[in-house]
């Protein structure tokens, strides 16, 4: 099973003013989940303390990104100062997520920021002319490289280290593939902003195997194994998908939006018929779903091809425009929102059409959340909450503690467990079995 891994995990840590002393000894347990362990509620084993974690030089926190796959460690970052404090030194501390035990802990030194996803095993973070590569699986660093240029962006995947890097004024960006020593061992390019006279931010994604130099509305797509130009696109609110497939909204003459989904040379394969504002094509809680459709304006999109599967008004909702209203794909159910009806749907995934409603007076407050197959677990303005999604029952809730600010508290899955967060810290839930 391929649970659904989402980028609510790197708000769960980021969220951690951690230091790096060990934290207590936690009884044995198995806090991963697997199909159906949410039919009843989960019961938590243990949390990240932050003044237990914290240490006198190093006790901000450094928002770290979860690591793919469901038997790798926690990431805490551990910084000597807040954001105000540029570059930041930086040390990575690797938890057990079931037990809270550490594994390892790491100094990598003065860095402005990390990479927003891990690839496989390798975090990628830099400084102004700094770029670190560290090994998740136990510490290790593999690569401090110095650079001239100014350093945008960095990501690292299947031995490859991706470095984005522009002028100062931001008109010229340089690209470079090499290994985690050498920075340009595979091919490095330069570009001019696809906007002229327009700052431009140049990023490697391997997630989904393309070169983006964005500027303005426009996107230039490169080669990501030869740095070789391939075209471009245009509009307010263009998305790379991956390397064959894009999504663009952009405005006709009259002010209407226009969706469409582009291939690989930036041809229109797909009109969406219903434009949405905000573009995300994928649920939260299966953002690392690949087998997932896409849902785009009132419709579900096949992944590979862009071609419209099938439309559903209940897929979209209005708060101040038309936004998505998909919160997880479970089994072969879609599970929708409706923040005017209070309610939650089960919209069948091959089909489209409509199998449920359940009345769910927070429903609108709804976000993020974790699937184990069989159930969607969520947070709202009340509590914890898990819903059947072959007929929508709701399974059970558990309150939030008494005084907590709802808005702080959001549940996902990180490292293959459950966990609920606030801005004090994580507490990890295990499975009752």
């Amino acid at each position: 099973m391929r649970n659904g891994r989402g980028v609510a995990g790197l708000v769960v840590l980021a969220l951690l003013g951690a230091g790096c002393s060990v934290p207590p000894p936690h009884p044995e347990v198995d806090a991963r989940f697997a199909a159906g362990d949410f039919a009843v509620a989960p019961t938590p084993v243990w949390t990240l303390d932050t003044a237990v974690l914290g240490t006198a030089t190093h006790s901000r926190a450094f928002a770290l990104p979860e690591i793919p796959g469901e038997d790798m460690p926690m990431l805490a970052g551990l910084a000597d100062g807040d954001y105000s404090k540029n570059p930041k030194g930086l040390r990575v501390l690797a938890l057990d997520p079931s037990s809270g035990e550490r594994l390892w802990l790491r100094d990598v030194g003065p860095v402005r920021q990390c990479a927003e996803e891990i690839d496989d095993t390798v975090l990628a973070c830099y400084g102004d002319h700094r770029v670190v590569y560290l090994d998740v699986t136990d510490g290790r660093i593999l690569g401090d490289i110095s650079t001239d240029e100014n350093v945008y962006h960095v990501r690292a995947a299947n031995g490859v280290g991706y470095v984005s890097t522009r002028s100062e004024d931001m008109l010229v960006s340089r690209i470079r593939s090499g290994t985690y020593t050498e920075l340009d061992t595979h091919w490095s390019a330069t570009f001019d902003s696809p906007v002229p006279g327009r700052p431009a931010s140049p990023a490697v994604f391997p997630d989904k195997n393309i070169v983006d130099v964005y500027s303005s509305g426009a996107h230039h797509i490169i080669d990501i194994d030869t740095g070789a130009p391939r075209f471009a696109f245009f509009g307010e609110n263009p998305l790379p998908l991956r390397n064959d497939l894009y999504v663009n909204v952009s405005r006709a003459g009259d002010g209407a939006l226009v969706e469409v989904i582009l291939d690989g040379t930036g041809k229109v394969v797909t009109v969406v018929p219903v434009a949405t504002l905000g573009l995300s094509p994928r649920p939260w809680a299966n953002l690392g779903d690949d087998d997932v459709p896409l849902f785009l304006g009132d419709g579900a999109y096949d992944p590979i091809s862009g071609a419209e599967l099938w439309r559903n008004p209940a897929t979209v909702e209005g708060t101040g425009g038309l936004d998505s209203a998909v919160l997880a794909a479970v089994g072969d159910t879609v599970i929708v929102r409706s923040s005017e009806t209070r309610t939650f749907s089960g919209i069948d995934l091959r089909t489209g059409l409509t199998r449920w409603t359940t009345p769910w007076q927070d429903a609108y407050w709804a976000r993020a959340g974790a699937i184990d197959g069989e159930h969607y677990v969520f947070g709202d303005y009340t509590g914890m909450h898990a819903i059947r999604a072959s007929d929508g029952a709701m399974m059970w809730s558990v309150l939030w503690p008494e005084g907590v600010d709802p808005r702080e508290m959001s549940v996902s899955e990180t490292a293959g467990v459950l966990t609920v967060s606030s801005r004090f810290g994580s507490t990890v839930w295990a499975p009752s079995r």
